[in-house]
């Protein structure tokens, strides 16, 4: 969508109406300089059919869906959706703008696609030269809960991109730079989303006479589902539960806590007396650690050093911390492979008010929030409870994410009849195997 941006898009109405609030919006906005106009969208293809037209409150509705004659073998993606009539537009489902003649960008892949989850990307500057800087190493720390890590390199161009695939919600991050002799990197990082403006044309909510009833009683419904029934479940999925989260490094071999000994005057005595198979060497002037392994090749790469998951380069100012506050030290004494990175083990220094020991931030290190994935919704439906002194005021009857449709069989549905009287609509809304938009709808009764 930000390859594209505003122009290209297709859009969806909605209307919405805040039941505990008289406030009314009454100004015309007219910031936009297009009017949608309705996507045609064909003949109703999906047949939507129930044993009869008319039910009693609490009975069960049984519909069957089967696609008609004369297209695809198979819809799928199709959401169901059953709601009081005049609820849901089923006149038009998608809006396009009315002219796009005057778009004034061309459209450039410069995002690439995120197949796996959300993703970060941007370009490094070498702020001395004034140019984008290559095969710049970039590091990315994910704070919180559950901190984890991600490495990058830009490319010739002096871009780059990496995958955050399991994150949801918002999160903390931290960026740092790798140190380059005689260079001042300056890492930028691209907005989340398409930044320009939305050029349509919107105007307030104008609800006629029979629309204000259906709203007052859609609002009245929803309340007294809250005083009977009290507040929903939660209505979401966590993606740790759909994928197996793996964290930056796991229960690490090497964990030592500075409390169960007695306290050092510096940090070379805390790895000379106290942390096993790790060393500090001198080597042109300047103090490097040693990861000691059984794997010989540990000696190729550089260790990873951390201080509370945030990358550190300053090996003497790391050194010069005092040891009361650091709680304890973690090391991984074996070859770990991040993305393109290897490292000759990692050393994890875990201070006590997680303030980095006082350290002062690398150069060109900053913190940023950034947006991944949204909570998946669950499928679920408000179940009905039966008869009883509680009416069921649900304006949800059904509503279903993804449903699966072939030629040869018809697909069905089950749901019960509220108890709030009227004429209710089942929309049906799939994709077909050349890319169309197939539907169907039908309206049934409850006395």
């Amino acid at each position: 969508m930000r390859n594209f941006g505003p122009l290209n898009f297709s859009y969806t109405r909605i209307r919405i109406v805040n039941p505990y609030t008289s406030e009314v919006a009454l100004d015309k906005i007219t910031t936009g300089q297009y009017q949608l106009l309705t996507i045609p969208k064909g003949k109703k293809t999906i047949s939507v059919s129930m044993t009869k037209s008319t039910y009693i409150q609490g009975e069960t509705i049984d519909v069957e869906f089967f696609i008609k004659e004369g297209i695809s073998n198979q819809v799928g993606h199709a959401c169901i959706t059953v709601v009081p009539f005049g609820t849901i537009d089923t006149s038009a489902f998608q809006y396009e703008l009315d002219s796009k003649s005057d778009a004034t960008t061309q459209f450039q892949f410069v995002f690439l696609p995120e197949l796996q989850g959300t993703s970060i990307s941007g370009v490094v500057y070498d702020q001395n030269n004034k140019v984008p800087a290559s095969n710049a190493r970039i590091h990315f720390s994910v704070l919180g809960e559950e901190p984890t890590y991600f490495v990058a390199h830009s490319d010739q161009e002096g871009r780059f991109a990496v995958n955050t695939p399991f994150l949801t919600g918002f999160q903390e991050m931290f960026v740092v730079p790798e140190f380059q002799a005689n260079t001042s990197i300056e890492v930028r990082i691209d907005k989340d989303f398409a930044t320009e403006s939305l050029p349509i044309q919107t105007e307030s909510l104008n609800l006629l006479q029979d629309e204000q009833a259906l709203a007052s009683r859609l609002s009245i419904n929803m309340q007294l589902q809250k005083e009977f029934k009290g507040e929903p479940a939660q209505d979401t999925i966590d993606l740790h539960d759909q994928y197996e989260h793996t964290p930056f490094y796991r229960n690490p071999e090497i964990s030592v806590e500075f409390d169960e000994f007695i306290s050092l005057p510096n940090m070379e005595e805390v790895f000379a007396n106290l942390i096993p198979r790790v060393f500090v060497r001198k080597h042109g002037g300047r103090e490097y650690f040693l990861i000691t392994s059984e794997d010989p090749m540990i000696s190729m790469f550089p260790p990873l050093i951390m201080i509370d998951h945030i990358p550190v380069f300053d090996i003497e100012s790391l050194l010069a911390i005092p040891p009361s506050t650091i709680d304890r030290i973690e090391v991984v004494p074996e070859v770990f492979i991040k993305g393109e990175a290897k490292y000759g083990g990692i050393i994890n220094f875990i201070s006590r008010q997680n303030n980095l020991a006082g350290m002062a931030f690398p150069e060109g290190s900053y913190f940023f929030d950034f947006t991944a994935l949204q909570t998946a919704l669950s499928t679920s439906n408000a179940e009905y409870s039966g008869p009883g002194i509680i009416p069921d005021t649900r304006n949800t009857l059904f509503w279903l994410d993804h449903l699966e449709l072939q030629r040869d069989s018809a697909s069905k549905i089950s749901f019960q009849a509220a108890s709030i009287p009227g004429t209710y609509v089942i929309l049906f809304r799939g994709v077909s195997s050349d890319g169309s938009i197939e539907y169907g709808f039908n309206s049934f009764e409850i006395e």
